[in-house]
């Protein structure tokens, strides 16, 4: 497969709503989010010879510093016999049209060749670059959602909807790698734009299509970047602001109530001195303890009886009285929370 073929990402530019309507419009959500983090990237080399091109793509800033994150094969020449003399790279935030550009940058960072991905720093900037949620791409298998981002035929920002990574392995040029198969209808112009999660962070990065093929495409997993993770100090996100935590049931999130709650009480048999409340309830505490090992026991009361065996001058006898709440079987309470990602609902 040639590279130049393989600048890829969005196929339509939609109509967005607002991001208050981010819940009904994920897509629009994402848009208005971090099209202000995703770069429009224009790269222009000129070679020994005096022949020169461009190439253009997508990326996206993974850190407040200014570090963009890109596809390799965007940021260099098509072939490896072309030993580049010239190199220019100007990037626009949010596209050209929104007039956030350009800005220049060079001497990009590539993380291997087999790995096709590479990172630029941006200009320093006051108060820091807007930047996007970094997720977890270890906990995505087949069947996962992917929607990604970029500009697609040198186009305007666009979105890709939604489709399933369909393997965890990719053949290109006849060689494996462990890249995602998906569904995604990615297009020439948006290599190196950011692919996100259900919970929307950004978990891939668009690289590939394969020619002569529909709807097979190829995103990188964000773990092989960690090298510009670690850079950039990234720390993984649980969810980004256009996604949601899904809800479960767990003891970090505290009890709510026990499913079993009984009553357990006793009065002591009369008798005399040497004992006293306390011990009883000790005693009696032991005793269910040996008999419901898993419970929790609560004392709720305590209480003691005495009489007198005769007449005034005679002994006097006591009976104690102690009561617990024994509980069993915690039922949790119902949040949204990072232990509930691989629950069953």
């Amino acid at each position: 497969m040639d590279y130049r073929t393989l600048l890829v990402i969005a196929t339509t530019i939609f109509t967005l709503s607002a991001f208050e309507a981010k819940a009904a419009n994920v897509l629009g959500c994402l848009y208005d989010h971090h099209g202000e983090s995703t770069a429009y990237i224009h790269y222009h080399f000129k070679d020994a010879a005096g022949s020169e091109d461009d190439i253009e793509g997508s990326g996206f800033v993974i850190s407040s510093r200014g570090i963009i994150l890109t596809a390799g094969h965007v940021v260099r020449p098509p072939s490896t016999a072309v030993v580049p003399v010239q190199e220019t790279i100007q990037v626009w935030l949010g596209g050209k049209a929104a007039g956030n550009g350009p800005f220049n940058t060079s001497n990009p960072h590539r993380i291997g060749d087999d790995l096709d991905l590479a990172w630029l720093l941006l200009p320093a900037k006051a108060g820091g670059w807007a930047s996007m949620p970094v997720g977890d791409s270890n906990r995505l298998t087949v069947g996962d959602s992917l929607t990604a981002m970029g500009y697609p035929l040198q186009g305007d920002l666009a979105m890709v909807p939604t489709a399933p990574v369909t393997s965890l392995t990719a053949q290109l040029n006849g060689k494996p790698k462990e890249w995602w198969q998906t569904a995604l209808a990615l297009n020439p112009g948006d290599s190196g734009g950011p692919v996100f999660d259900d919970l929307g962070n950004v978990v891939g990065v668009s690289v590939a299509i394969k020619d002569g093929a529909q709807l097979i495409s190829f995103v990188i997993p964000i773990q092989f970047a960690s090298e510009a993770l670690q850079h950039a100090g990234v720390k993984l996100s649980p969810a980004g602001p256009c996604g949601t935590l899904p809800e479960c049931a767990d003891a970090s999130h505290g009890i709510d109530h026990y499913g079993t709650e009984v009553p357990e009480e006793r009065w002591s048999e009369w008798r005399g001195g040497g004992y006293n409340q306390n011990a009883f309830c000790n005693d009696f505490m032991a005793s269910l303890k040996a008999r419901y090992p898993d419970s929790i026991l609560t004392k709720v009361s305590s209480d003691e009886k005495s009489r007198r065996d005769g007449d005034f001058n005679s002994h006097v006898s006591y009976s104690y009285y102690c009561k617990f709440l024994r509980q069993e079987n915690p039922i949790y309470k119902t949040a949204a929370g990072v232990e509930c990602l691989n629950k069953t609902p």
